[in-house]
This record gives C-alpha cells, sequence and structure tokens, in this order.
C-alpha cells in the first residue's frame, strides 16, 4: 500500500512539473508609478513624481515553482519639488522628469495551491532616453548618466482566463545604487521608483 501511494504521489509531482516546466509567457502591461531620490545630504529633499509606464515581458518557467523573468519598461521616473544640479549650480523647487528604458533580469519565485503568486527578484538597468525640468521647459539631459543600476523585486498574481491566457496585477520596486549624475562633485543621488501594474499574459510554448 506505501508503494502504491508512493507512486501515485511520484506521478501527480511529475505530471504538475510538466504541466509547468517548459512553459513561456509573453505579457503586456501598463502601470502608474511614483519616483523620487535619495540624496546623501538629507537638505536635499524632493516630493514623488507621479507617471505612467508600459512595458513587454517574457517568462519562462524552468522548474517547478521557479522562473526568470525579464522586461522592457518604458520607465518615467523622477521628482518634483527638489533640487536640480545643472552646469555647475542648483536649481530649488525644480520638477525634473526621466525617461529611461528599463531592462530588469528576475527571478520569480511562483507560490499558492495553483501557484498564481508569485514573488520577483532581480537587477535591472536603465538606460536614459530624455530628462527635462517642467517649470523652466529645460532639456537637462546632459546633467545625467546614460545608464541606472539597481535591484528590483515585487509582488504579483495571475489570474487565469483561459489555459493560454492570463491576467496580473504587480507590484514592483526599484531602487538604484550608482548616482545618477555624471558630476562626482555631485552628492550622491540614486532613484527610487515604484509602481503598481496590471496587464496580460499569454502561453506560447
Amino acid at each position: 500500500m506505501k508503494k502504491i501511494c508512493a507512486i501515485i504521489i511520484s506521478f501527480a509531482f511529475a505530471t504538475s512539473f510538466a504541466q509547468v516546466k517548459g512553459d513561456l509567457e509573453l505579457g503586456f502591461g501598463i502601470g502608474t508609478s511614483g519616483s523620487t531620490v535619495n540624496y546623501d545630504d538629507t537638505a536635499f529633499d524632493a516630493r514623488t513624481a507621479r507617471s505612467v509606464n508600459f512595458s513587454a515581458s517574457a517568462d519562462y518557467n524552468f522548474a517547478n515553482r521557479w522562473s526568470v523573468k525579464t522586461k522592457v519598461i518604458y520607465d518615467q521616473k523622477g521628482w518634483d519639488d527638489g533640487t536640480l544640479f545643472f552646469r555647475g549650480g542648483m536649481l530649488r523647487n525644480a520638477d525634473v522628469d526621466l525617461h529611461y528604458l528599463t531592462v530588469p533580469v528576475m527571478l520569480s519565485w511562483h507560490f499558492g495551491g495553483k501557484r498564481n503568486w508569485y514573488l520577483n527578484f532581480g537587477t535591472y538597468a536603465g538606460f536614459l532616453m530624455e530628462a527635462g525640468e517642467e517649470n523652466f521647459d529645460a532639456d537637462v539631459k546632459e546633467a545625467f548618466r546614460d545608464t541606472d543600476f539597481g535591484l528590483t523585486f515585487g509582488i504579483g498574481a495571475k489570474i487565469p482566463v483561459s489555459r493560454f491566457v492570463k491576467l496580473y496585477i504587480e507590484y514592483d520596486f526599484q531602487t538604484g545604487f550608482n548616482s545618477i549624475y555624471k558630476d562626482s562633485t555631485v552628492p550622491d543621488v540614486r532613484s527610487v521608483r515604484s509602481a503598481l501594474n496590471v496587464g496580460v499574459n499569454f502561453l506560447v510554448l
């Protein structure tokens, strides 16, 4: 009897594994973001700026509860009513818009009875496309590094619509670990961004 039970349990586990391992999901999403910056010098506080992000994703399941996930995100970052270091000076009460193409690479751990919940964690690289200051309608891209690197993590849930389509909702957070300014004499300034996203995934493999 014990052998029969062991065979049944092993078969159920193997079947569940086969249904998940090797699946590839492609997705598209939209989200609302809140971003600001952390300064080494706390005198330069900044308010959170609100914006919208758009993304495309690929999620490959390589094990029963694990997948590797990457995205391409049009990210709008920046801050409001803060300090802008530009051309050797400081501009107070600045509203700064930074437009990035962000590429995170993450591991995802899937949990829950049907593994519809997941945790993401990994790193990202953000490639600066535009930078502007709203109040003076100024292009300030020359002040910032072309690339922003950092850590990202998040939590989400998938809602099956059919065998091949799932809706999702997720929260994700990014924090930079390099200064976004080119000038080494400027205080160390790192970007911080959180977002609530919704979207759809399509099973393709």
